[in-house]
């Protein structure tokens, strides 16, 4: 048999409804007739109100009581990711960086030349 808690925490929220095995409910619980529909308490998040005889007559939406829980907790905003880059991404962002470099080697061992042709007439020992 499924049961719910008769008492409603502060909140105003039910624990979840819960598989129970004996005969009879424990006390403080009340039984759900077979084939019962839970899809209020799961549409409240357990904020609902019971009727209850030996077993549970009805059950509707405590939607103050949700409003309320759900103002004191706020969903929060969720953290911006990173973007993903690929391991392609990544290679071609390599292969210009080095032929960024070979760029600039090239225009130093140019100056250097230069420096040196100008200073030494380019003249190697």
């Amino acid at each position: 048999m499924r049961i719910i808690s008769i008492q409603a925490r502060e909140n105003g929220g039910r624990p979840g409804i819960c598989d129970w095995l004996g005969d009879v409910p424990p006390e403080g619980f009340a039984a759900l007739p077979p084939g019962y529909d839970e899809s209020v308490f799961l549409a409240y998040n357990g904020f609902v109100n019971i009727s209850y005889d030996d077993v549970l007559t009805s059950m509707t939406g405590n939607k103050e009581a949700k409003d309320a829980n759900d103002a004191a907790f706020p969903v929060p905003v969720p953290t911006p990711q990173a973007p993903q880059i690929t391991a392609a991404e990544v290679s071609d962002a390599l292969c210009e960086m080095d032929a960024a470099n070979d760029k600039r080697l090239s225009a130093i061992e140019d100056a250097l030349c230069s420096l040196d042709s100008a200073t030494n007439g380019g003249v190697t020992a």
